[in-house]
């Protein structure tokens, strides 16, 4: 599974798509890639996964989030640095 969260473009701090659905699976190479442009993001899962992006990336960067399986559910992240920029992963089983 290869999910994108992308921020969107400019200087808008808000994430492409503030929902996301995708299928989970129980497979050691999932992971979220973090793309960034802009500014300056992070991106942390505020519920449920405890994953983040390694550091502050820079604009036009991105960031691979690892993850060794995902349950399904609901998983919230945000940009830590932006008050208010938001959104929600939602998992289905596989």
């Amino acid at each position: 599974m290869t999910a994108t969260i992308a921020t969107a473009a400019g200087e808008t701090l808000t994430f492409e798509r503030r929902q996301m659905t995708i299928t989970g699976s129980r497979s050691a190479d999932d992971h979220l890639r973090a793309n960034r442009s802009g500014l300056w993001h992070d991106l942390v899962f505020t519920s449920r996964l405890t994953a983040s992006t390694r550091a502050i990336v820079a604009p036009g960067a991105s960031d691979r989030i690892a993850i060794p399986g995902i349950d399904p559910g609901t998983n919230r992240f945000a940009c830590t640095i932006h008050d208010g920029m938001a959104g929600t992963l939602v998992v289905l089983a596989g």
